[in-house]
């Protein structure tokens, strides 16, 4: 989350037009995991329970995140996938703490307020929070009190009382897939890309009992126990996009938040500037037929890439997405442009 922050900034000030930011973590020797293991920081029984009243440490995992990052000016005038939007991101450092595994919830409470200030939004469309949630029985709790001090001040900013009926799901993907410690925040943010796809808020595992210690009555939040559709807040003027916050805790001390906005993909339109692309369909015809090539390195690898490409064509979507004629322009384009053309040609 820091890389995507520094990534914002550079991009603001002209120092460059786009980015790869992300982060990689491998565990590829046993030192660092005997060491925490030693400070009592592991699970003994290799599940992250966050939130839950079982919470006894985190899991170490492994995993590869990367995002790519540009104006959104520059990306719809490319005709690029746009997965969501940035409205805020905020860094900052806990300072002094009681010890290393004990993190300084006035400075989380800070980043949080901070982000969400600078995105310029109601708190009140806030459906989700992907919390950093590593499953200890002290961090999760302090991580709750800093998010209700954050909303605290941010419903005060914006002169909001704050109503009796909880809005913001928070859930952790390390339940999921552990701990992924530098890669830890890349790692929350594809969850909630992927939940702003399918509109969905997904189980945080583990959590059938909440910890004692985390007190959500009269607060925006509530631990999302089950998978449950992403209903959108509302406004005087409708349904306002879904928007989520993400955290990342460092346990040097280092902090970021970024602020997360569903991006409402504009209507399909067969007249993509990508699609004058000579060869590519019948000018005659303005808008069609449009032609789809396949290749292949042997003609049973041929045959393979034609069958896979009937069965989705059969089935309508493509991975979880549906799938109509508007899509048939795109389909040749990456065809045609995206792929090597190799000897066997249909």
């Amino acid at each position: 989350l820091v890389a995507i922050h520094r990534a914002i900034t550079a991009i603001r000030t002209g120092s460059c037009d786009m980015a790869l930011v992300g982060g990689v973590n491998t565990i590829v020797t046993p030192d660092a995991h005997i060491g925490f293991r030693k400070a009592g920081m592991l699970c003994e029984d290799g599940r992250c329970k966050t939130f839950s009243s079982e919470a006894n440490g985190y899991v170490r995992g492994e995993g590869i995140g990367v995002l790519f990052i540009k104006r959104l000016s520059d990306a719809v005038r490319s005709g690029d996938p746009i997965y969501a939007l940035i409205k805020g991101s905020a860094e900052n450092h806990g300072g002094r703490a009681n010890s290393l595994t004990s993190p300084n919830p006035t400075a989380q409470a800070d980043l949080v307020k901070a982000a969400h200030i600078q995105a310029g939004i109601d708190p009140r469309s806030i459906g989700y929070i992907e919390a950093h949630g590593t499953g200890t029985e002290l961090g999760d709790p302090i991580e709750v009190n800093g998010l209700k001090a954050a909303f605290n001040e941010l419903y005060r900013h914006h002169d909001i009382a704050v109503g009796d009926t909880p809005h913001c799901g928070l859930g952790s993907v390390k339940s999921n897939i552990g701990h992924l410690e530098l890669a830890a925040g890349v790692a929350g943010v594809v969850k909630v890309l992927m939940q702003f796809r399918h509109a969905t808020l997904v189980k945080s595992l583990h959590t059938e009992q909440i910890n004692p210690y985390i007190q959500l009555q009269g607060t925006p939040f509530y631990v999302v126990q089950g998978k449950r559709p992403w209903t959108p807040a509302m406004d005087a003027q409708g349904a306002l996009p879904r928007r989520a916050g993400v955290s990342a805790f460092s346990f040097g001390g280092a902090n970021a938040h970024v602020v997360l906005e569903e991006y409402p993909a504009p209507a399909k339109d067969v007249r993509d500037r990508n699609m004058d692309t000579p060869g590519l369909r019948d000018e005659a015809q303005g808008t069609g037929p449009w032609l789809v090539v396949l290749s292949g390195r042997t003609t049973a690898r041929l045959e393979e890439s034609a069958r896979r490409l009937l069965d989705v064509l059969n089935a309508g979507r493509y991975r979880g997405l549906p799938l109509d004629d508007t899509d048939l322009p795109h389909l040749a384009y990456t065809l045609l442009i995206g792929r090597d053309a190799m000897a066997e040609r249909l």
